[in-house]
C-alpha cells in the first residue's frame, strides 16, 4: 500500500469526508478517471474528497491537468502484469486496505459487472456503503464471449453487495444493472469543464500551424485506439471524402499500440491518403487540438457516454456521432447522428452539410452551464448524502 492509516481511524481531512474510488488511476488515464478527477475539484466545496485504489499503479510524475491532488491518497495493488492472478488477489487486497483504513463510502467505477462484484464484495464485508458506477455499454479486448457470460451472470448479484447505483447514461444503466434495478439507478451524465474548453481563434491558428495545416478541412477524433472506438472507419471515410475532391485531413488523438499504428497506416495506404492522416498519440492538450479541428466525429460501436464529444461541442465544433453514443452526450444544437449501418456516401453528405452550416461564428456557440462539472458535482453530493442516510 502506498498510504498508511491508524486502524479504525475515520478518514476525514479539513472537515471533508473521503470517498474511496476503486477501478481508476492516473497512469492509464481512462475516461472514468479523468471525469472523476475533474469532478473532485468541484465536489470538495460540498464536503467530499476522493482517494483512489487501483489494480495497477499511479504515476507520481504526472504534472498534467488531471494529476492527483496533493492530499489524495492512493493504494496501488501492482497486480496488472497478470490479469487473471490479479483479479483473484484483488478482493483480498481491497479487504486489507479497508481493514487498515476504513471508508464510509466506496465508489466503484467499472465497465463490467463481474469486476464490480470483485470489488463490491470485500467493500461491503468491510462495512462500507458501496456505489457501483457504470461507465460503458459493451465489451472490448479479448475473450469477449467469456467476459460477456460473466457479466450477465454477475449483474444479478449486484443488488446484494451494492447500496447505490450510478450510470453515465441510460444505456450504461441498462448495460450494467438488471431490469428490476433500473428504477433505482441515478443517471449522472459526465460534466464538461466549461471554463477550460472553449473556442479561441489565436489558439486555433497556432495549433494548425504546429500541425502543418493550412486550408485543409480537419476531421478529428480523440480516444484510445480500439475496435469499439472504430477509428478505422474514419480512415475509410476520409479516403472517400478525398475521392470526392474534398481537401480533408484526419487527426486521430489517443494512446495506441504498435498493432494499431500498423492498422491505421495500412488503412491510410489502402485509401490512398497516407499523407492525410495524422496519428498524434496521447495528449493532455485536448482543448488546443479541438480548436485546430473543423469537425469532430465519434463513430463508436459501443459508448457509455463520450466525454470528448462533449468537450468538442464546448469548443463550438460541429460534431457527428454514431447511434451508439447516448443522447446524454448531446449538449448542443451543432451535433448530428448518423447510423453506422449507413453507407459512406451518407456520412459524406452529413460531413459536407455540417461543414457548410457551421462554417462561421464558432466563437458564438456556447453550451449551457447545466452540462458543466459544477452541476455534476452538485448531483453527486446529493447522491452521497442520500446514501449516507440509508
Amino acid at each position: 500500500m502506498s498510504a498508511s492509516r491508524i486502524p479504525g481511524e475515520t478518514l476525514v481531512c479539513a472537515n471533508r469526508e473521503r470517498v474511496l474510488h476503486i477501478g481508476t488511476d492516473n497512469k492509464n488515464k481512462g475516461g472514468a478517471y479523468i471525469i472523476t478527477r475533474r469532478a473532485e475539484e468541484r465536489i470538495r466545496s460540498y464536503g467530499y474528497s476522493f482517494d483512489y485504489l487501483s489494480m495497477d499503479e499511479f504515476d507520481a510524475e504526472d504534472d498534467s491537468e488531471t494529476a492527483l491532488l496533493p492530499d489524495s491518497k492512493t493504494y496501488a495493488a501492482h497486480l496488472r502484469q497478470n490479469s487473471v492472478i490479479g483479479f483473484v488477489k484483488m478482493p483480498g487486497y481491497i479487504r486489507s486496505v479497508l481493514r487498515e483504513s476504513p471508508y464510509r463510502i466506496v465508489h466503484i467505477d467499472v465497465d463490467l459487472a463481474w469486476k464490480a462484484l470483485l470489488y463490491a464484495v470485500p467493500a461491503k464485508l468491510s462495512g462500507s456503503k458501496v456505489v457501483v458506477h457504470s461507465h460503458s455499454t459493451g465489451i472490448d479486448g479479448d475473450h469477449r464471449f467469456l467476459k460477456g457470460l460473466a457479466h450477465r451472470t454477475c449483474r444479478h448479484l449486484l443488488s446484494v453487495f451494492a447500496d447505490g447505483y450510478l450510470a453515465c447514461s441510460q444505456n450504461a444503466a441498462k448495460w450494467m444493472f438488471p431490469k428490476h434495478l433500473w428504477k433505482d439507478v441515478v443517471v449522472l451524465p459526465n460534466g464538461t469543464d466549461l471554463e477550460h474548453f472553449h473556442f479561441d481563434e489565436t489558439v486555433r491558428r497556432q495549433w494548425r500551424e504546429k500541425l502543418g495545416v493550412s486550408q485543409q478541412f480537419v476531421i478529428g477524433n480523440i480516444g484510445v485506439l480500439s475496435d469499439l472506438k472504430n477509428q478505422l472507419f474514419l480512415v475509410d471515410l476520409a479516403g472517400y471524402l478525398h475521392e470526392q475532391h474534398m481537401d480533408v485531413l484526419l487527426l486521430i488523438i489517443g494512446k495506441y499500440t504498435p498493432e494499431w499504428e500498423e492498422k491505421i497506416r495500412n488503412a491510410a495506404m489502402k485509401n490512398n491518403i497516407p499523407d492525410r492522416v495524422i496519428l498524434y498519440g496521447y495528449s493532455t492538450q485536448t482543448c488546443e487540438l479541438l480548436n485546430a479541428m473543423d469537425l469532430y466525429i465519434c463513430p463508436s460501436k459501443v459508448e457509455g457516454f463520450s466525454l470528448t464529444l462533449c468537450e468538442a461541442q464546448a469548443t463550438g465544433l460541429p460534431c457527428i456521432r454514431s447511434e451508439a453514443v447516448p443522447d446524454e452526450a448531446v449538449i448542443s444544437a451543432w451535433t448530428e447522428q448518423v447510423d453506422l449501418r449507413m453507407q459512406l456516401d451518407d456520412w459524406s453528405k452529413a460531413v459536407k452539410k455540417l461543414a457548410e452550416r457551421f462554417k462561421d461564428n464558432r466563437n458564438l456557440r456556447k453550451v449551457k452551464a447545466d452540462y458543466g462539472l459544477e452541476k455534476m458535482a452538485e448531483k453527486l453530493e446529493q447522491f452521497y448524502s442520500q446514501l449516507r442516510e440509508k
